[in-house]
């Protein structure tokens, strides 16, 4: 099994084979995790990469404390930090599916958009 070895600080420089954390270039292992499309150059990171330079994972930002989360019971339709009105979720949910449609490849307009969303509140009307 190969040694490993933590690096810690932000990313200096980085391409498209690996980057450079700590004066110290690592590389993308076609083994291990493959290039992140959301790091950028200065970004805080921790690789842990083998002793010849191949990067097994990455985390980035400073170490995070998980919270502990209470055990709460929601009732359906009630958000536990805000009211949300009819309207509001009504738009919300017209953009949902405009942005689901559109990553479907399908072409999506506003009409499209306000259309759904009147589909939406005849059925909350209705109570369907």
């Amino acid at each position: 099994m190969a040694k490993t070895m933590t690096l810690a600080g932000p990313i200096e420089q980085m391409n498209e084979r690996g980057i450079c954390v700590a004066g110290k270039w690592v590389n993308w292992s076609k083994f291990g995790e493959g290039p992140d499309p959301f790091l950028s150059e200065a970004m805080p990171v921790t690789v842990i990469a083998t002793e010849s330079g191949w990067i097994k994972s990455v985390e980035t930002g400073p170490a995070k404390q998980v919270p502990v989360r209470r055990q709460e019971q929601f009732v359906l339709g009630e958000s536990p930090q805000s009211k949300v009105t009819q309207s509001e979720l009504i738009a919300r949910q017209s953009m949902l599916k405009a942005s689901c449609m559109f990553w479907q490849g399908q072409q999506v307009t506003t009409q499209i958009i306000c259309d759904f969303a009147d589909e939406l509140v005849k059925h909350v009307l209705r109570g369907t």
